[in-house]
């Protein structure tokens, strides 16, 4: 027999109450247009999407343990989005351009630089101490061996090691921007294009030349923060994660479109995931000297830039954050901002003229 249907007008008074709740997601969260089966599982990638606006999902935390916890749950999106190991080798394997680019990535920065610092380190040196040490007695052979290595090692790093690091950081340009076009046009979809004007040449000009010196008054800050007792090599780690994060999601946000200023927004409202994101890559190169730490971040950095295509950092545009103890966006380039702004107010200042005072002939 046929259910009776229920009219619209008559909704029990559990709807009612339901239906005036806010959408929100924290411990105790719920959210429209998604099955039980699918919160259940707690995957926010697996909602299907229409072509409708998404509703405002808000992303509530009263207390500091969910505050904690809310957090560290986009920091481990971030560190899963950064092992997506097999989705980048697909890519590598689907096209050409990324598979040539990717061996020439790892030929010169595996094989060639890293390669050439291994062998002078754990063969040369020390055939050269073996060598040494069969001539004349032992305590002037320990004052000689000293000072051979440092004079050998210092004209091995100015005659190879340097030159082959510029070499290799303009080269490793060049080749990463075509796997990053490339990778984006797979995975993505075709980049937003711009008509070249002559105003627009003197614009990127303008704002690679910012973002260049931003990334270098980083850089300091972090070093400087490496030098505070204690505290400082832990918070160094942290800064080294936000870097790696944000070298490898330039390419991304430069083929959206985006302007510097939307990258630091983006990038501060998304701080916990960009964390997770850069700590795989910055565990493999962070506690080695600085060469071997430069052509491994150099080797690993092309999977990290296929990787960061796929990448959708939390919380997703739809979802609003509120929290009360953990801030949502977190400052991270406000000093780099402001020692910017100090050396440009400089550099101003400098090359203003001054102007004589004209002398008026009363006579």
């Amino acid at each position: 027999m046929e259910q009776p249907r229920r009219s619209s007008l008559h909704k029990p008074a559990q709807d009612l109450h339901s239906a005036s709740r806010p959408t929100t997601l924290s411990p105790r969260f719920s959210r429209r247009g998604t099955s039980s089966a699918q919160l259940s599982k707690g995957n926010l990638q697996d909602v299907p999407t229409s072509s409708e606006p998404r509703p405002q999902i808000e992303l509530r935390a009263d207390s500091l343990k969910e505050s904690v916890a809310l957090h560290c749950r986009f920091a481990l999106q971030g560190a899963k989005d950064a092992f997506a190991w097999p989705a980048s080798l697909i890519s590598i394997y689907g096209s050409k351009t990324i598979q040539i680019n990717t061996f020439k990535c790892f030929l010169l920065n595996g094989l060639i630089f890293l390669g050439s610092i291994f062998l002078f380190d754990y063969a040369i040196l020390p055939i050269s101490h073996r060598l040494w040490a069969h001539r004349g007695r032992a305590d002037q052979n320990a004052k000689s061996t000293e000072m051979l290595d440092t004079l050998f090692s210092m004209t091995y790093y100015v005659l190879w090691v340097y030159p082959m690091y510029l070499i290799s950081f303009m080269l490793n340009s060049v080749w990463y921007q075509r796997i990053a076009d490339r990778s984006y046009r797979v995975q993505v979809g075709k980049p937003v294009s711009t008509q070249f004007t002559y105003e627009r040449l003197l614009t990127t000009i303008t704002d690679e030349a910012y973002r260049g010196l931003l990334l270098l008054n980083y850089l300091i800050q972090s070093i400087v923060i490496y030098m505070i007792p204690y505290a400082g090599p832990p918070a160094c780690f942290i800064c080294f994660c936000w870097i790696a994060s944000f070298y490898s999601f330039e390419y991304k946000w430069a083929n959206k479109g985006w302007s510097l200023k939307q990258r630091i927004d983006h990038f501060e409202e998304h701080w916990a995931y960009f964390i997770g994101f850069g700590f795989p890559c910055t565990l493999f190169t962070f506690f080695f000297p600085q060469f071997i730490s430069q052509g491994l971040f150099a080797l690993l950095f092309p999977m990290y830039i296929i990787m960061s295509n796929g990448a959708k950092p939390l919380p997703r545009p739809n979802e609003i954050v509120t929290t009360k103890y953990v801030p949502r966006r977190l400052p991270i380039f406000k000093f780099a901002i402001g020692a910017n702004a100090f050396c440009i107010n400089r550099l101003l200042k400098r090359r203003k003229v001054p102007t004589r005072p004209r002398v008026v002939n009363r006579d």
